[in-house]
C-alpha cells in the first residue's frame, strides 16, 4: 500500500512494520523515521512520534521492541 500525503510518499513495502491491533490498525516507521498507521479499511494517516509512541502502547501484535524503535527506554513509572 503506498500513498502521497503532503508531498512524501508512505509505503507499507519499504517501512518497517512495528506492530499491530487485530481488526484495527498497524503501526509502520519509514526509512527516514516518520511514522505512520495503516488502519483495516486501507486508510493511511501520518502520525507525530509522541502518537506513535502513544499508539504503541496500544499494540497487541508487537514485532519491534520498544527500544528499537524509539532510540530510548521507556522511563521508569
Amino acid at each position: 500500500m503506498r500513498k502521497i500525503i503532503n508531498g512524501l510518499r508512505y509505503d507499507t513495502e519499504k517501512s518497517k512494520l512495528i506492530g499491530s491491533v487485530e481488526h484495527s490498525f498497524e503501526l509502520y516507521k519509514t526509512p527516514n523515521g516518520r511514522f505512520f498507521l495503516l488502519f483495516w479499511g486501507g486508510e493511511i494517516k501520518p502520525i507525530m512520534v509522541g502518537e506513535a509512541k502513544a499508539h504503541y502502547e496500544e499494540l497487541t501484535d508487537i514485532l519491534v521492541e520498544y527500544e528499537d524503535v524509539f532510540g530510548e527506554s521507556p522511563k521508569e513509572a
